[in-house]
């Protein structure tokens, strides 16, 4: 993949988004960000994505530090290898947890990320500032 490219996250097409890949295919735009799909349905995804001439950049990964150890992901990074993604993008926020509690966590996700040669990119916001 190039290293600069535009990428659409189809969470921007709201009620419409039945048709963004076709819209998307049609003004030329090449890389989605999208849900993680279940790990079943990856290759499926990944099919109908080429299907448009589009490939995912990132996916929209679901992430929670309350829990405490990082094998909630693993389905997530399988589907991510999948279909040959390398980014996913998580938001958290710390909650109740002291913040090197949170930093724990968030390394521990990115180390089992790695072993999938995934990275995470973090949203940050205030609570882990």
């Amino acid at each position: 993949m190039a290293s600069n490219i535009i990428s659409v996250n189809l969470a921007s097409y709201g009620g419409f988004a039945a048709g963004a890949y076709a819209h998307l295919e049609r003004i030329g735009v090449r890389h989605v960000e999208i849900g993680v799909p279940a790990p079943e349905r990856a290759d499926s995804v990944r099919k109908e994505l080429e299907r448009h001439g589009l490939s995912a950049a990132s996916l929209h990964c679901p992430f929670d530090l309350a829990e405490d150890e990082p094998e909630g992901m693993r389905p997530h990074l399988e589907a991510g290898r999948a279909m040959g993604v390398e980014r996913f993008f998580i938001s958290a926020r710390a909650g109740d947890l002291p913040k090197p509690e949170a930093y724990r966590r968030l390394r521990a996700q990115a180390e089992l990320a790695d072993a999938y040669g995934i990275t995470l990119a973090l949203e940050t916001h205030p609570d882990l500032g």
